[in-house]
């Protein structure tokens, strides 16, 4: 196979692969746009609707959704905050102090870091 044939198939495949990590999305605005009876039905529509203003004029006179933003944030802003404190004291003690046990202790807490699972809810982000 050519250079040119492989470069071709590795485009198709990555572009196989971006259309299907996009497609969840598209899949969410079209059942923003549409009617509840629209989303339940069979075979599901794949177009968009018309629904969308009252869909959401719908979800904010049932939830509480600003309320529910501002509690997101403050978890948000409190992870965050929290991440950086206590990982700035670690690498102030991996920086500063000699042990022989420095090089593995850092080891775990970065191979740690790099290696969360996605489905966990704490901060992920490292920068060591």
């Amino acid at each position: 196979m050519s250079k040119r044939v492989k470069g071709i198939l590795l485009h198709c495949v990555l572009l196989l692969c971006v259309l299907i990590s996009l497609f969840p999305f598209y899949w969410t605005v079209v059942l923003a746009t549409n009617s509840t009876a629209d989303v339940y039905k069979d075979p599901p529509k794949l177009v968009f609707g018309t629904e969308l203003l009252v869909n959401i004029r719908n979800m904010l006179s049932n939830i509480d959704f600003f309320g529910s933003m501002f509690n997101t944030l403050i978890v948000a802003v409190g992870t965050t905050a929290l991440v950086l404190f206590l990982d700035s004291l670690a690498a102030f003690t991996f920086a500063k102090y000699e042990s022989p046990a420095r090089r593995r202790c850092s080891d775990c807490c970065c191979s740690r870091s790099c290696c969360r699972c996605s489905s966990r809810s704490s901060p992920s982000s490292r920068s060591w």
